[in-house]
């Protein structure tokens, strides 16, 4: 009895305790729910748009989670049932907790709009094979998919079981919401459709091309048609049988449902891009590009407005007594709904383009950084900090000193430590470097140029495996029998297999290497050898107590010790696809090399200079006459024959090593023993570089600074202009990255006068449309060196680095150029910064962002690279160029291009992905890869500040200036710098690029030409392409040239006077 008492009591406890836990679970979740609530269905919050949800937002609000979703977030969240669901462009459709932002389920590849809730499903508009999407709510299953002929970049809405979405294809479709069957399709037009809103049994949805359409949401049957006076990109509000829509003109208008017919409208200062809220009491509020948001009453009257530090990029919405939107900037507002003041103000990480999603006392949005955002008043993180636009480098300036400039002294941390350090990534170089590493000695790599292999991949000279080593020779073979089955016997090392071979080589063996890197001296201290290197980064030292230079040119020794340029003969390689050359040398496979050489001493910079515009002058002349064959690639460095090739020792711990395939074991052994021998005192971890009195060796009107498609034209329109110009560039031929990093393709872009005669050139002067085309990188080569070295107020120096600026005061006078084997001055009345990632200009002390505004992310890197058949071929889906070659773009590298180390990583892993996507190809088709970009391809770096910043609304809506100096069509194209798939792609109407864009603030007598150019990263999105550049680099030359003619600042020229001028040249704008 007693044992049933105790057991009774044991099981009365045990339910209480259940009891008090359910209880308290119960109690916390419904807290919870009490705490946050509320539901935001559809974009526009119901089918109308109306925006407004009758609940209290946190007063006090921070940040309580946040979910990083590696997109972008353009449409609204939606939320219910304590979940919110968002479809992330780059990313995917996630459903998240609303209490922590834990992802519960994720699928598909997200796209541009919003998703939205009907019952149990949610819909939305993706990527790819998706397309328009039903998904269950609970798990994520998709119901159905209708993958739309172009694309959708709109919202669904939902109403009586129909899902309505506009498609790029020009047509509005209704669904079935249940089983995803089309009920009625409509075509609009050939432009693209806005987000519809639907109320009282009719459709209504703007168009670019100017027309409010109203259409019977039963059949699509058009109601009534409405022209406006520009584009409508907004989501149209309704309520009460009124329509509210905004346009590109800036005018907001009121208008009937029934009849179409404008009630009354109001002028604003900018385009309005997005929707209006519409409070119980028919009260409007818009937003306006011109920065302000606008009080309505339902008369047209305005109450209030707003006035932001930027301008709102989102639409409006509204709770209980407040409005809520976002700006670019990143700010996200509250305001008091019946006066207008600040309720709170909070910043993202980038601008919001999504609603501010008002729920019980929280907010929901997203942000460009990738992440959305849930603040409440509970929340612990503080979300006050604005983004800090700009950067201002400290100027690194040379100063001008009678006929010389003198170099500033500087003392500078040593980058890297080693026992060894190698200049030249031969394969001599490589095997030297393992054996040393194996003795247990420390050993880095250094090469100015983009990739290892000296001679064999720098010179194109033809390696035959017999010629390497046995280990070497076993370790290539096999990589290259693994991409190359069918041709495994073939006695020629593959140029594209040796660069990756050599890539894979170092790393596996953990040898450290940098690219794009130029010595500029060694000096001794205490024992150790201090070398002094210059790159996009700036200057670094590296300590070792042993320097090699195993460089075909002798760059490294050659600059501190110039007796050793004993060089008395120059080569050219090329390589062509044809079997029509017996008589020449042989290469890999079906290519054939050919040369020309220069037999005649090279002691100095001035010789090795003029020995490369000879041979290349040959190449090119070569190229443009003969159209027998097809070109394959050229070098980016000439092959110098040396009087003495042999392993030598130039002085204590200082030694040549010739570009041979193949390195003597005694040769490592005298370096060790060097090495052990050395004697040294206390290492230091900085070492001061004295200052340094440099000549000048030239005097110029115009200096421009890089000879990609900017510098090229600018270089021109100068010299056209008669002025005495000098064109300084890293490589050995003109184009940029449309030669150096193998984009060999003009997207639509704007159209000049040096644009119009390269593509005259290139293609003919028949059939011109102004659309993409494909060229050949080295016709290319030879036309812009043709173009170039016909000018006679040109001269040219090639294979020269822009080191700094020479400068008095704010006035940029010229700049210091390392040459081959010195560094000396050219000062010019005018310096043009066409170096692509705005070199000069930083170290001027010009302010800039790097990358985007609020991140710094910038979009990713690619190797470009050109296969040609040996079989079955890809017959769509590629860009063929000329005898069935074929451009490839599709790696993808997210590296800092000013960051050496990771810049010289990026081209390692850019080759290896392009021989991974070679591979997949390879599986289906038969193609060997011809050449691959000399450098990695760089989109995106820096954006300076200029007399005037273009900015992405002025692109959306087609502003043109009064200084407008370039036309521009091309769209947003921006890829994803998150690392996730697709992009943002955004279509615009054509607009101007003014030039005061041209021109930095704080800094005189310099003038910024090329994608560094002031404007707003999405901005720089669309006139990235080469033709547009191209424009923008003619009309800085012009600049230049009425500057110095004029005497008067660059900021002073007439902008109008200039694009007169260009117009007269026949260049179109408007």
């Amino acid at each position: 009895m007693k044992s049933s008492r105790y057991n009774l009591v044991i099981l009365l406890s045990f339910f209480v305790t259940i009891t008090i836990i359910l209880f308290i679970a119960f109690m916390s979740s419904k807290k919870d729910k009490s705490v946050y609530s509320g539901s935001w269905l559809q974009s526009g919050y119901n089918q109308e748009g109306t925006r407004y949800s009758d609940v209290n937002i946190p007063l006090h609000p921070k940040v309580k989670w946040t979910y990083n979703a590696k997109g972008w977030i353009i449409g609204s969240p939606a939320v219910k049932d304590n979940f919110v669901y968002v479809n992330v462009l780059g990313g995917e459709l996630v459903k998240l907790d609303l209490n922590d932002g834990k992802v519960v389920w994720s699928i598909g590849e997200g796209g541009f709009g919003s998703a939205v809730i009907n019952g149990d499903k949610i819909y939305a508009g993706m990527v790819g094979k998706y397309g328009l999407s039903s998904v269950d709510l609970q798990n994520g299953y998709v119901y159905f998919s209708n993958p739309l002929w172009i694309g959708i970049r709109s919202s669904p809405v939902v109403d009586n079981d129909m899902v309505f979405i506009t498609s790029l294809d020009g047509n509005i479709y209704s669904f079935n919401s249940t089983t995803g069957k089309k009920i009625w399709s409509r075509f609009l037009g050939e432009h693209e459709m806005a987000t519809p809103s639907v109320s009282s049994g009719r459709v209504v949805v703007g168009s670019e091309e100017k027309i409010l359409y109203c259409l019977s949401e039963k059949n699509g049957m058009i109601l009534w048609k409405l022209r406006l006076s520009n584009i409508i990109r907004a989501a149209p509000t309704i309520f009460d049988n009124k329509i509210y829509v905004g346009d590109f003109s800036g005018n907001f208008y009121c208008i009937d449902l029934k009849y179409g017919k404008i009630l009354w409208d109001y002028k604003t200062g900018y385009a309005i891009l997005n929707s209006a809220a519409v409070s119980p009491d028919g009260n409007i509020y818009f937003p306006s590009c011109d920065g302000y948001v606008y009080a309505l009453n339902p008369s047209g009257k305005l109450l209030w407005k707003f006035k932001t530090n930027s301008y709102p990029s989102s639409s409006v919405t509204a709770a209980k007594d407040s409005v809520l939107f976002g700006t670019y900037e990143g700010g996200i507002y509250a305001l008091n709904m019946a006066n207008g003041n600040v309720i709170w103000r909070l910043y993202a990480g980038g601008p919001i383009r999504t609603n501010v999603v008002p729920l019980n006392n929280m907010v929901i949005t997203g942000s460009d950084d990738g992440k959305v955002y849930a603040f409440t008043d509970d929340g612990t993180l503080p979300a006050d900090k604005k983004v800090v636009a700009y950067t201002e480098d400290k100027v690194v300036s040379a100063q001008l000193e009678g006929n010389s400039v003198i170099v500033p002294s500087e003392n500078i941390k040593c980058s890297d430590k080693v026992d060894v350090l190698i200049f030249g990534g031969s394969i001599s170089a490589l095997t030297v470097a393992k054996q040393i590493k194996d003795l247990g000695k420390s050993v880095m790599i250094i090469d100015s140029a983009p990739f290892l292999g000296g001679k064999f991949t720098q010179g194109l000279s033809p390696l035959l495996f017999s010629e390497l080593s046995d280990n070497f020779r076993d370790f290539i073979k096999r990589i290259q029998d693994k991409y190359y089955k069918k041709v495994s016997n073939n006695k020629y090392v593959d140029t594209e297999i040796l660069k990756f071979a050599l890539d894979k080589f170092a790393r596996e063996n953990k040898i450290p290497v940098l690219f794009h890197s130029y010595p500029l001296g060694v000096f001794d201290k205490d024992g150790y050898k201090y070398t002094l290197f210059i790159s996009k980064g700036g200057h670094q030292i590296i300590r070792s107590k042993i320097v090699i230079d195993s460089s075909n040119n002798s760059l490294l020794l050659g600059t501190v010790n110039p007796s050793i340029l004993n060089f008395n003969r120059a080569v050219l390689n090329f390589s062509v696809i044809s079997s029509n050359y017996n008589n020449t040398n042989s290469a890999f496979n079906n290519q054939k090399i050919l040369s020309f050489s220069l037999e005649k001493p090279i002691e100095n910079s001035s010789e090795y200079i003029k020995a490369e515009e000879y041979l290349r002058n040959m190449y090119s002349n070569y190229i443009l006459s003969n159209h027998s064959f097809v070109p394959g690639v050229s070098p980016i460095s000439l092959v110098l024959k040396r009087l003495n090739n042999n392993f030598e020792e130039i002085q204590d711990g200082e030694f040549l090593l010739p570009d041979n395939p193949y390195t003597p074991e005694s040769v490592v052994d005298k370096i060790v023993s060097s090495l052990d021998s050395v004697k040294t005192g206390e290492p230091e971890d900085t070492f001061f570089v004295k200052e340094e009195k440099i000549p000048v060796v030239g005097k110029y009107d115009v200096v421009v600074v890089g000879g990609g498609p900017s510098g090229f034209a600018a270089s021109i329109m100068a010299a056209r202009k008669g002025m005495k110009v000098a064109l300084v560039e890293q490589y050995p031929f003109f184009g940029g990255m449309g030669t150096a990093g193998g984009v060999s393709y003009f997207e639509p872009g704007s159209v000049g006068v040096i644009f119009n005669e390269v593509r005259a050139r290139l293609y003919g002067s028949k059939d011109l449309p102004n659309v993409g085309r494909l060229f050949d990188t080295e016709v290319a080569k030879s036309i812009y060196q043709n173009m170039v070295y016909n000018e006679k107020n040109i001269t040219v120096y090639f294979d020269s680095f822009a080191l700094m600026p020479v400068m008095e005061s704010n006035k940029v006078l010229g700049v210091v150029i390392k040459r081959p084997f010195d560094s000396v001055a050219i000062l010019g009345k005018r310096v043009i910064d066409a170096t692509g990632d705005g070199d000069i200009a930083a170290k001027a002390g010009v302010k800039y962002v790097f990358g985007r505004t609020w991140d710094h992310k910038i979009m990713p890197l690619t190797t470009m690279f050109t296969m040609y058949p040996t079989g079955p071929k890809r017959e769509k889906g590629v860009w063929v160029l000329s005898n069935g070659k074929v451009l490839v773009n599709e790696t993808r590298v997210y590296a800092n291009p000013l960051n050496i180390d990771k810049f010289s990583n990026a081209e390692m892993i850019g080759r290896e992905e392009m021989w991974d996507d070679f591979s997949k190809i390879q599986r289906n088709y038969d193609y060997r890869i011809l050449s691959s970009g000399p450098q990695i391809g760089v989109r995106e770096s820096r954006h300076f500040l200029g007399e005037y910043t273009l900015q992405e609304k002025d692109i959306i809506v087609g502003r043109h200036f009064y200084d407008g100096i370039a036309l521009c069509f091309y769209g947003v194209d921006i890829h994803n710098p998150y690392g996730g798939n697709g992009g943002f792609q955004l279509p615009i109407i054509p607009y101007e690029i003014p030039l005061r864009t041209l021109i930095p603030q704080g800094v005189d007598n310099l003038i910024i030409v090329g994608r560094t150019i002031s404007a707003q990263p999405l901005a720089m999105a669309s006139f990235r392409v080469q033709s547009t550049m191209m424009s923008v680099g003619e009309a800085g030359g012009l600049l230049a040239a009425e500057s110095i003619k004029s005497n008067v600042p660059v900021k002073d020229v007439n902008g109008a006077k200039i694009k007169d001028i260009l117009r007269s040249m026949g260049v179109y704008l408007p």
